[in-house]
């Protein structure tokens, strides 16, 4: 073969291989373009979904006879499942200022929306004389992802009465939060979100007649960043807004409540409505459920540090059971905690019961002790704790409870009655002292 044509075929595969690498390049540039393509559309539709905004909308009209104002943050910009929801929920507030007459068209159109409900005031204050009818509905601050709103209507003529309500929407598909969804409210027990509602009440926030009663039914809500904003929609006097931050709620949240407000899952230090509810709603029941028992303490972010299961002769409660023996739990849980040992000590009964001895981690040292807990009655739970500190402040909010105290009963913290799933009364003994070792105990003990 002659040189030229060695020559020819290694220009022709050098070319080949060149057009070949050239090709694979311009194919994966092609594949990056499309990624890059596929992203910045899924950033597009994130940002389509998340958008919002308003446009202020405020009409004033005053004669010598009457006035009103009106000023509204009303939807302009975002997805359209948000805009229907959060324009009708606003719609059904105006239709309210205006004693149920309804705007019924084009939603989208804010000039005929508003001259609608202008004229339609106009219209009922004609006949009117020193009458005053405001309504404002605001945007208000609101966790990532999410539409909160407020609304009042005042009317005023020989009085003033208020309407308040208050909202809060998803933005990716315009749902409203219900309070279920977001908050637990377990209305069988005297201790519960009403109740740190009443604690917290401002003027104006309960209703006219005086009645501290709150009913679940007529609360809504709006949550914020760092707090949640609760609305007496039956107030009539004054705002009916009371603002709780969501760590102070922390209690009643649901997880997804947690969720939305930046709280994180895990361990805290329970307060003493926590620790109520668990020996009232679990531990002081008919019979151990020993699992649901344990199974919840853990949920609080618990360490399970000791269990043990054993048999027991049943002759505490005569007659209360056909059964010869009963099982007993030993259940020890806690944080920074460890244990010593467990001994036997002998009571005034003639029964010797267990006692354990424990030794702390850290310097919050918190354990919850259910020590000879049997499948009969259970009457006691012990908290155990390092930090004097926290232990006040456990007593301080055991002191501030609406537990009802019984003058006729002598205990060191008293002997308080409250109401178990049934309405019955049942009565209980909490004490704070310390413990042969040294640590902060508080002591329920259960009185039928």
């Amino acid at each position: 073969m002659s040189m030229n044509k060695i020559c020819f075929y290694v220009v022709v595969m050098i070319s080949s291989l060149l057009i070949s690498c050239g090709g694979n390049s311009s194919t994966s540039n092609k594949k990056n373009e499309l990624k890059d393509v596929n992203k910045t559309s899924e950033k597009t539709k994130l940002v389509d979904e998340l958008r919002f905004s308003t446009k202020k909308i405020h009409q004033k009209h005053e004669t010598k006879n009457h006035s009103f104002e009106i000023t509204i943050d009303y939807p302009l910009e975002g997805n359209e499942s948000v805009l229907n929801n959060i324009r009708n929920w606003i719609n059904l507030k105006c239709s309210e200022m205006c004693f149920g007459i309804t705007y019924s068209g084009d939603l989208s159109d804010i000039d005929a929306f508003t001259l609608f409900y202008t004229k339609e005031l106009k219209q009922i204050l004609s006949d009117e004389y020193g009458v005053y009818i405001a309504i404002e509905i605001s945007q208000e601050q609101a966790p990532d992802g999410f539409i909160s709103l407020s609304s009042s209507i005042q009317t005023c003529g020989a009085s003033c009465g208020y309407e308040n309500d208050a909202a809060t929407f998803r933005i990716k598909d315009g749902h409203q939060l219900s309070f279920n969804e977001i908050f637990y409210s377990n209305a069988s027990y005297s201790w519960n979100l009403k109740d740190v509602l009443l604690l917290n009440k401002e003027e104006g926030y309960g209703y006219p007649d005086g009645d501290d009663k709150i009913n679940v039914e007529d609360l809504s809500f709006a949550l914020f960043p760092d707090r949640v904003m609760f609305v007496n929609r039956q107030s009539l006097k004054g705002s009916g807004r009371m603002n709780l931050k969501g760590s102070d709620l922390d209690d009643y949240l649901t997880d997804y409540g947690k969720k939305i407000m930046g709280i994180t899952p895990g361990f805290k230090i329970p307060s003493f409505n926590k620790l109520f509810l668990l020996y009232a709603n679990e531990i002081y029941g008919e019979f151990v459920k020993a699992n649901k028992i344990k199974n919840n303490i853990l949920k609080m972010g618990f360490n399970q540090i000791y269990y043990n299961e054993r048999k027991e002769e049943n002759d505490f409660y005569p007659g209360e059971t056909d059964e010869q023996y009963c099982n007993v739990y030993d259940m020890v849980f806690g944080n920074d905690a460890k244990i010593k040992s467990i001994s036997k000590k002998l009571e005034s009964d003639g029964k010797y019961y267990p006692v354990v001895k424990l030794a702390s981690n850290g310097d919050d040292f918190f354990v919850i002790d259910l020590l000879g807990y049997s499948d009969c009655w259970l009457n006691s739970m012990t908290i155990r704790l390092s930090n004097p500190t926290i232990w006040n402040k456990l007593k301080k909010e055991f002191h501030n409870t609406d537990l009802e105290s019984n003058s006729e009963e002598s205990y060191s913290d008293g002997l308080f009655r409250y109401k178990d799933k049934k309405g019955e009364d049942n009565y209980l003994s909490v004490s704070f002292d310390k413990d042969d070792d040294g640590f902060y105990c508080i002591y329920f003990d259960g009185e039928r």
